[in-house]
């Protein structure tokens, strides 16, 4: 034997080995896509209809997606494998029997592709995903193959979508066979996950794969499913239309093309359509202007029809407008499509109301009517839909429902439901007629504009809604609510726009023993924990858009023992809570967090040659700086932040001015009004700072009082700009003398107390710089106070110290719990080191504290470890310039002009550089 021939079968040899390796990597995958689907199955219970707009949460991480999604690639690169084995230039594949070392030479012959393969452009089993079309089973083909219909490069496709078309045409019998339907093609490898959310686990909306979307478009035409153009647009075809443009599809002839004939040609013989005529689904998939009474240049025909999507589908925020051409007309002829199964006018505009005949569709299981701005009632026929499963009138302009809406015994979910008005000219639906809705699983209601549901206590009617899994209300302008008891399988629930300052006003955890998953959407809320209450099946807990909330990330631990996702979205006060960039916290994860939610820098006015307000606020910008500390009011700064995004504490001016604040209403009302109501809400102000290092003595006595009269002023400021609809601007804060050491500061208990009471904050200066120039340098070493210390300098009790300013923020802490003030807050309004002039101020020590602070302050004290410190320093523009600053991967070491001085000018600071 040759040496090429021996290299040759050794190969072979190998190869054989290989082929051996790879069964078992193919099974493995199965099996872990098995175990992900019931992972994915084990929460999927709630009976609604694939819901994908904050109504079908998962826990599960995403990393399982991108697991799922990887054995797949894994799983496809196997086969191909496999098959470039088998298609090896002898000809044939190579094996590896386990009872002999030597691999069988494979055959000699070649395997030639068909010729129709070749001048398709498409070799056979070029990939794996594709090929696998043809395995599937004719249920699974049929409704993978309506995704043609969609354009290629969609990004994503809402899931709800597919799921009612599948059931409109019949492909499958119930949501929950087509939910099995999707989870398969999805754990295939046909569709894949998009538009993933951080707290979600399950798949809401999907896309093509890339790789099986020619096929699947081939597959669609051979079968006779779609028709396609030369651009593989599709068009008329015998069953389905889809409307594109400002025509309908087809109506050009785009079969006539010589494309077009030439793909007809090749449509199989045995077909899963029948060519009857039957014009089955007509899907809008980009028209404007519908018209129903012409469609494909024929007369139309009505009876057959099973699906109408005529509304919109797209999940992009710039939805295109959609009009009904012919307004009733278009709407009467929809309606005398008695097969019809799924109908859906979402979001079309000038629709004002529906005519009787829509009780005609005795076979309807899916009425979508949300976002049709102008309905403005339901007619009363609609009770006749006896078959109807889902109805969604959400954000449309109804005042009630019909009462008939009581006859509609197998809907399952309900979304957009409003409570009648207590003195209603019609006599609407009630809340306790939901309650003898056997089969009803979600329900989305809102109180109208008008109602308030407090008189006739129709909330309290949920209750008796045993089988509701998930629960939504929307308040209206000036809605108010009465505490009420939840059904007892509730799983979910979304409060938006919530009227209470308390959540506890409304619901105890001891009436959720099931619930699993609590959002809160907007609204006057200010508090949900406290006292013994304890939410402890909660697992999944998402607040939005709340800017009166307040909770430290203690408290919510304590009341929400068990919750293993939290996400905090637009909620300014709780910018301490350790959730990622996305404003996501998941249990087991540690969080990377940008110093920018939680370290801002003084802007001291007084000095001479500074930049514009303007100018100084694009430097914050440009620094990526979110919040600023103002010492006083300046009109000329609070213009130039309006509409900045940057969040700031508002001080009220020199401490003069105390008294006329604390013993004059008119004095703080004015003060308000001048400052912060006359920019509001184009600037965030944070916090009120009353006071600035206000000294023991005459003017401290001052301060409780103008605490009061300002959040007095601000509560009436509030009421007026929002109509009653409280929302908060800024909270008072106090401030202090500089922290001293654990055992020295000491806090009055009636001021402690006060505080906490009126959920305040305490502002203090902490600057270790002092505490070290104080003692000359000899009993503090300068890397205790510059955070380079290498391990534990001071111990006190049973916290250990490693820097100075942790110390020193420790000591309030401790002051505060002597004096029965352990629940309020403190902010570092000031702390820094000078570079120039002092003893150890030097450009080096002045960034090294600076850039230590800015990643120390995320982490807490030893005294409130995790809790990050919202910290203000006091380092000039030429420093900030020069740190890395909230990660930032740029470094600017510009000349800069400073823009922090001190604003007492009994403190001397060199050069403002401080």
């Amino acid at each position: 034997m040759s040496t090429s021939n021996v290299s040759i079968v050794e190969i072979e040899e190998r190869l054989g080995k290989v082929v051996l390796t790879l069964d078992p990597i193919d099974k493995l995958v199965d099996e872990i896509h098995v175990d992900l689907a019931r992972l994915a199955s084990r929460d999927d219970k709630d009976g609604g209809h694939g819901e994908a707009d904050d109504d079908e949460d998962r826990l599960v991480s995403t990393k399982y997606v991108e697991v799922s999604s990887l054995a797949l690639q894994l799983k496809n690169d196997v086969k191909q494998l496999k098959r470039v084995l088998d298609a090896n230039p002898h000809g044939g594949g190579w094996y590896h029997a386990s009872s002999s070392s030597v691999a069988r030479r494979p055959s000699m012959e070649m395997d030639t592709p068909p010729v129709e393969d070749l001048l398709d452009g498409n070799p056979r089993d070029s990939d794996p995903a594709a090929l696998s079309l043809e395995s599937l089973d004719g249920k699974l083909r049929r409704c993978l193959l309506c995704l043609a219909a969609f354009p290629a490069g969609v990004e994503a496709i809402k899931k709800r979508l597919l799921l009612h078309w599948w059931m409109g045409e019949g492909f499958v019998e119930s949501i929950d066979a087509a939910k099995e339907c999707f989870r398969e093609l999805v754990s295939g490898g046909f569709l894949q996950p998009a538009l993933h959310r951080e707290h979600c686990r399950g798949v809401h909306y999907c896309r093509v794969n890339p790789s099986v979307r020619p096929r699947l478009v081939d597959a669609a035409r051979n079968d006779g499913f779609l028709e396609f153009d030369e651009e593989d647009n599709p068009v008329q075809s015998t069953r389905r239309l889809c409307l594109r443009g400002n025509e309908a599809a087809g109506v050009r002839g785009g079969n006539e093309t010589r494309g077009g004939r030439w793909r007809r040609r090749r449509r199989r013989n045995n077909s899963d359509d029948d060519d009857d005529g039957k014009l089955l689904t007509i899907y809008n998939i980009n028209q404007q202007f519908v018209r129903l009474d012409r469609v494909g240049g024929k007369p139309a025909k009505t009876k057959s029809r099973a699906v109408l999507q005529l509304g919109r589908w797209r999940t992009s925020v710039k939805e295109h407008h959609v009009e009904l051409a012919a307004g009733a007309d278009v709407l009467k002829r929809a309606f005398m499509c008695k097969n019809l199964r799924y109908l859906s006018l979402r979001g079309i505009s000038l629709i004002e109301s529906l005519p009787e005949s829509i009780g005609n569709l005795r076979e309807l299981v899916v009425l979508d009517l949300r976002a049709c701005h102008n309905l403005e009632n339901l007619p009363a026929s609609v009770g006749a839909l006896s078959r109807l499963e889902y109805i969604d009138v959400s954000e449309c302009l109804l005042d009630a429902m019909p009462e008939e809406l009581s006859c509609l015994s197998n809907l399952v979910v309900l979304k957009g439901f409003v409570v009648g008005r207590a003195q209603s000219k019609v006599n609407p639906c009630r809340l306790a007629v939901l309650a003898r809705m056997p089969r009803l699983r979600k329900l989305k209601l809102c109180t109208g504009k008008h109602c308030t549901v407090a008189g006739d206590d129709e909330l309290r009617h949920l209750e008796h809604c045993d089988n509701l899994r998930s629960l939504t209300i929307v308040w209206g302008t000036k809605g108010v609510s009465s505490m009420i008891a939840l059904p007892a399988r509730l799983e979910k629930l979304d409060l938006q726009r919530t009227p209470m300052n308390d959540l506890l006003q409304f619901i105890q955890p001891s009436t959720s023993a099931s619930l699993r998953k609590l959002y809160i959407r907007g609204g006057r809320l200010r508090a949900m924990t406290g006292g013994a209450a304890c939410w402890k099946n909660v697992e999944i807990w998402r607040v939005r858009f709340l800017k009166n909330m307040e909770c430290e990330w203690r408290d919510l631990q304590t009341s929400f023992p068990n919750v293993m996702v939290v996400e905090n979205w637009g909620c300014d006060k709780l910018a301490s809570w350790p959730c990622n960039h996305l404003g996501v916290w998941k249990r087991g994860e540690t969080v990377k967090r940008s110093a920018t939610s939680f370290v801002g820098v003084c802007y001291g006015m007084r000095g001479t040659d500074f930049p514009s307000p303007m100018e100084v606020v694009e430097l914050y910008k440009s620094n990526n700086i979110r919040l600023m500390r103002l010492y006083h009011p300046n009109h000329q700064v609070l213009s130039a932040l309006c509409g900045s995004g940057i969040g700031i504490i508002q001080g009220v001016g020199d401490n003069s001015i105390l008294e006329s604040l604390g013993y004059d209403q008119a004095a703080a009302t004015n003060w308000v009004r001048t400052n912060v109501q006359a920019y509001s809400p184009g600037v965030s102000f944070q916090y009120i700072a009353v006071g600035n290092e206000v000294p023991a003595g005459v003017e401290m006595r001052f301060i409780l009082p103008a605490m009061r009269n300002i959040e007095r002023a601000l509560s009436w400021q509030d009421q007026g700009v929002n109509g009653g609809d409280a929302d908060h601007t800024g909270q008072i804060i106090a401030t202090i003398h500089r922290c001293v050491s654990p055992g020295r500061t000491t806090i009055h208990k009636v001021h402690s107390t006060v505080l906490g009471s009126h959920r305040c904050t305490v502002a203090s200066q902490c600057a270790p710089y002092y505490a070290y120039q104080y003692e000359g340098g000899h009993n503090i070493a300068i890397s205790y106070a510059l955070f380079t210390s290498p391990g534990t300098v001071v111990k006190d009790g049973s916290y250990n110290y490693q820097n100075l300013f942790d110390a020193m923020v420790d000591a309030l802490y401790a002051a505060l719990e002597r004096a029965d003030g352990e629940n309020v807050r403190i902010v570092v309004a000031e702390s820094g080191w000078p570079w120039s002039g002092m003893m150890a101020a030097t450009v080096e020590n002045s960034r090294t504290y600076y850039e230590n602070l800015i990643s120390h302050v995320g982490q807490g004290t030893p005294r409130r470890p995790g809790v990050p410190l919202q910290t203000y320093t006091l380092c000039s523009m030429r420093i900030v310039s020069s740190l890395d600053y909230s990660a930032m991967t740029r470094r600017r070491y510009t000349q800069l002009p400073s823009v922090s001085s001190h604003p007492n000018p009994s403190k001397t600071r060199p050069n403002n550089d401080f």
